[in-house]
Parts: C-alpha cells; structure tokens; sequence
C-alpha cells in the first residue's frame, strides 16, 4: 500500500468536502478548506446556523445524523469529515449520536465520497498507569466514552472492509486553544483544589494543528487507516495548571490528590511524525500562550 501522504509541505485540497459537525474543531477546519477553494459543505441541525455559515462561504444543509431520511439529499463530494461533539442539553446518549449515528450517516452517504475522516479520541485507551502508547497499542478502555469510541471506530471498519472506500480514524488528544482556556482560568483565581493528582499525565493537541492535520489527511490520494493525534510532550497535570495560572495570574493550582483518574497514560505521536509532519504549536510552552493571548476574543464555536 503506498505510503500515507503527510507532510508540512502543500496538498492540494480536494475541490468538494461534506464536513459533519462544525463545533470546536470542525468549524476550524471548515475555514481553512474555505481559505484554499475548497467548496465546503457543512451539515448543521439549526436554520439559524445554517444562515450564518452561508454568510460565512459555506454551503450549508439542514440535518440530523439521528434522522436518516434528513441525510438523503447530501451531495456527493471528494471527502468527508465526521466530527460530531455530543449535546448534553439534546434528548439522545452519547452511545445514540457516536455509533448509530455514525451508521446512519454511512448508510445515508457513505457511499457519496472517496474517502471519509473520523475524529476519533485517544479515550480508546485504557492504560493508566503513565505507559506509553501508539496506534499499535491495545484499545481496551474502562471508561464509558472510551468505549462509545471505539464502537464508533468498529462500525467504520465495517464500512471500510464492505464498501473498499478509504476511511481514516484520527484519534485526538485533548483539545486546547482559544476560547477554551478562560473557565479554568477562573476556577484557579478563585484558589479552588482540582480534582485528581498533579502527577497524572495530559495528553493534548493544539486546535489549529488539529485542524491543519485534519485538512492534509482529507487530501491524501491514500490516507492512513489511523493517527494518534497529539503534539510532541505529554504533561503533567501540574504543569499545566502551573503554566496556565501563570498566565492567568492566578494563585498555583492546589490538587485533592484524590486517584481519580482512568486515563492516565502517555501518547506518542511518532507515526504522525514519521510522515513529516510539523507542528505549529509542538508543546504547551509555544501552544498555551498563544491561546491565551487569542482567548478573549476568539469564537469558542
């Protein structure tokens, strides 16, 4: 199998992209493909965002992946990305919108596209005992978003091996960026103790190089069948906080200590690196300030 196309270095963007779920991330990378020419479809549930994002370039549908028949009228383009975030104020469970309506969409469209990107998360791994991991590493989560994950990622397999189109499965570390900083940033100038223990390590990836990454893998004539998405130093919780307080002037976090974590592991994102690829923001040291500075005034949708 020709070797994945991943690199710093241009690809050319695919002219017609389906992208499902424009929150955080998506949104992101939406914009970037706009910024190329890309012609850039965008599912959303609300009227009201669809009139929005029209202004903004985008070609907005009205849909649900919880309501197949809302699917049908879709257009056929290059790639897909799926990376639809959970509602908690909706009416269905996160295993409801994850994995069936993940097969709703490919039963709807699936067929529609040459490739299909899936955001996936590194919640897929249940280590916690501070063990490295990689895309070989065994996928046996305890924690139920874990899990709901890799049902999802089981049920593009399905797809993939039924159909022969090419999937990727990018599977994110915790995202941070602007707009996502300032609620902890407040719990900390009020002194407040963070649950768990400063000791426990925090896997994460910076949204823009999350986006950059997602916009080249949707380009690729042969993507990877999966990447571990993270940047290049896995931290520990204390760290962070430190770092962040600092920037927020806030007292040094405090930790209840309390072992509370499942998750608490190290991921490598050697593979990532291997296609040389380049991080903008390789480390919370160049990552965190810039999304400080940016954090006042960014859009957190």
């Amino acid at each position: 199998m020709p070797k994945p196309r991943i690199s710093s270095a241009p690809v050319p963007s695919p002219s017609q992209v389906l992208i499902l779920g424009c929150g955080y991330l998506g949104i992101r990378v939406a914009r970037n493909l706009l910024q190329s020419g890309t012609t850039v479809h965008v599912l959303t549930r609300s009227a009201d965002r669809a009139r929005t994002l029209a202004a903004a370039g985008f070609r907005p549908h009205v849909g649900d992946v919880m309501e197949p028949s809302s699917l049908e009228e879709l257009p056929q383009v290059d790639s897909v990305l799926h990376c639809i975030g959970f509602d908690r104020t909706g009416t269905w469970k996160k295993r409801d919108v994850y994995v069936e309506g993940l097969g709703n969409a490919l039963d709807a469209i699936g067929r529609k596209s040459a490739r299909w990107v899936h955001v996936s998360s590194t919640s897929v791994y249940g280590q916690d005992d501070g063990s490295v991991v990689d895309e070989a590493s065994v996928t046996a989560p305890a924690a139920e978003g874990g899990q709901i994950c890799l049902e999802a990622e089981a049920v593009l397999a399905a797809f993939r091996e039924r159909t022969g189109i090419a999937t990727s499965v990018l599977r994110l570390a915790g995202i941070y960026g602007p707009g996502r900083l300032l609620a902890k940033a407040e719990v900390l100038r009020r002194g407040e103790t963070l649950s768990g223990s400063g000791r426990e390590w925090l896997n994460l990836i910076h949204v823009e190089d999350a986006a950059t990454i997602a916009v080249t893998v949707l380009g690729c004539d042969h993507p990877p069948d999966g990447l571990l998405v993270c940047d290049d130093e896995p931290v520990e919780r204390r760290r962070y906080y430190t770092a962040l307080a600092q920037l927020a002037a806030s007292p040094a976090p405090t930790f209840s200590e309390a072992a509370s974590s499942t998750r608490n592991k190290r991921c490598s994102n050697r593979r990532l690196r291997s296609f040389g690829f380049s991080l903008s923001y390789p480390t919370i040291e160049t990552g965190l300030p810039q999304a400080w500075r940016e954090s006042e005034r960014a859009d957190p949708a």
